[in-house]
């Protein structure tokens, strides 16, 4: 099982435990023993401590902590660029999700589970997107109920709490913002237009509006659960495994749909589902945490060390004129490689969404050359035969 300490591994964890005697091997990413950032008052950056308690509690779960301090992030890009057939976007997961397939192999591990789309469904219940819900059914008794309650629980002042569910909701993603293109495309009007036609296909309503209707429509979307099941697929053969996510069975889906969204946030304390329903079999430290586990909390301080092959390898691109300026905005490529030639992991002026962006495009060089290079394989074959 894949392990963090937050409430959908954790559940599926304890429910395997609870229906087999046999030893149950968890597989947990920690930070680098180097990383040392203060974690802020709500987030959780190393969740070793929240896994050991589960692991206390469950006899029959063996942990395996796992930092990859070890490991080239340069060959894990390369690799999983090749063997997924296309270029990454979530890197910063990336190295530890094929790090723990890895090693899950090497224990003759043949599932391997994870929770990763609890979110949406055992554990749905986002506080925001519930009071916006109250407002659009005019219940201001069972609005103001719910955030003041949601306040006390987790000592949150009611004033401070009010600005932030206004700012969320005036901020509410949408998908026109382009915010799933990388920058620096070369995309035509028409391109772009029918990029945001395949969008409007995936996310049915986006953002805190949506009806229940839409939120299972989007879960069960058959373009998402494609681009899921080739990723997992993959990554598995790859290491020679199954990838199941019991959070994401049809079953669960309907039942949790078949609930109404008071369930699902009872009496101000949110995600109360798997909360309540699982708190005989889950430890009460991790039902009662009111902290969320960020994973890869220090992907920056991973990447830097890497980071002079990556800028080189995109400038040098650019400067031969490569396979990627067909694609990409070189103007745009350079003015963000001048910016960060070099930079420092712990500072707050580095931008994580520029620096996943360029190894992206540092991902796209390496696919494009394995495209063209195979291209060029096959046409000199084709010359030979004739």
């Amino acid at each position: 099982i894949m392990l963090s300490g937050g409430y959908d591994s954790v559940s599926v964890a304890a429910v395997a435990s609870e229906l087999t005697a046999s030893t149950i091997d968890t597989f947990t990413s920690i930070p680098i023993d180097s990383y040392t950032l203060d974690e802020k008052r709500h987030l959780k950056y190393n969740e070793q401590d929240w896994v050991e308690t589960v692991l206390r509690y469950k006899d029959n779960l063996e942990g395996h902590f796992l930092d990859f301090k070890d490991v080239n992030l340069i060959d894990v890009i390369k690799n999983l660029t090749l063997s997924l057939e296309q270029p990454l976007k979530a890197v910063a997961n990336g190295f530890w999700i094929n790090g723990i397939l890895s090693e899950a192999n090497h224990y003759d591990c043949r599932v391997l589970l994870d929770g990763q789309s609890g979110n949406n469904t055992i554990s749905y219940g986002d506080i925001i997107k519930y009071l916006v819900k109250k407002m659009i059914l005019i219940q201001p008794i069972k609005f103001y109920s719910s955030l003041s309650n949601y306040c006390n629980y987790n000592k949150i002042s009611r004033k401070v709490f009010l600005k932030h569910f206004i700012k969320s909701i005036l901020k509410a993603p949408n998908v026109e913002n382009d915010k799933f293109l990388n920058p620096y495309s070369k995309l035509s009007k028409n391109e772009l237009k029918d990029i945001r036609r395949r969008f409007d296909t995936m996310i049915v309503s986006y953002g805190y509006f949506r009806t229940t209707r839409a939120r299972i429509e989007e879960i069960i979307n058959p373009v998402n659960l494609n681009h899921l099941g080739e990723f997992e697929t993959k990554m598995g053969l790859s290491h020679n495994l199954l990838r199941r996510d019991p959070t994401r069975d049809i079953r669960v889906i309907q039942c949790c749909y078949d609930f109404s969204i008071d369930i699902f946030n009872h009496e101000g304390r949110h995600r109360a589902l798997v909360r309540d329903g699982l708190c005989d079999i889950v430890p009460k430290e991790i039902i009662s945490s009111g902290k969320k586990g960020v994973q890869s909390a220090d992907y920056l301080h991973r990447i830097c060390p890497y980071w002079e092959v990556i800028h080189q390898r995109i400038s040098d691109e650019i400067i031969n004129d490569g396979y990627i300026t067909k694609y990409l905005d070189s103007r745009e490529l350079k003015k963000q490689l001048e910016k960060y030639v070099s930079w420092d992991p712990n500072l707050d002026s580095v931008n994580k969404a520029d620096i996943t962006n360029l190894i992206s495009v540092y991902s796209t060089i390496l696919y494009l050359d394995s495209v063209y290079d195979n291209r060029n394989e096959r046409t000199e074959d084709k010359d030979r035969v004739s």
